[in-house]
């Protein structure tokens, strides 16, 4: 379930997603963040890639708060 997502840069070249994701074999919910950067002006991607946190690990990190703000409020919405 994708809970945020941000997008930047004046073409929309910097996309980043974040879902919480349930392991139906650990019981276990995640966090995975995508990201697709790239530079517009020399059609060359700068940064593309996936990273998986725990919920606690995600609170945690150097995330936008914007984005951990969207988690919690994903989190009360599921109980």
């Amino acid at each position: 379930m994708e809970f945020f997502k941000r997008t930047k840069g004046s073409l929309a070249e910097n996309e980043d997603w974040w879902n919480l994701v349930f392991d139906d074999l650990t019981g276990e919910q995640k966090v995975t963040h995508t990201w697709h950067h790239m530079d517009p002006y020399r059609s060359k991607v700068t940064g593309d890639g996936s990273k998986s946190y725990t919920i606690q690990e995600f609170l945690e990190s150097q995330s936008p708060d914007d984005a951990k703000e969207a988690l919690k409020k994903a989190l009360e919405t599921k109980v």
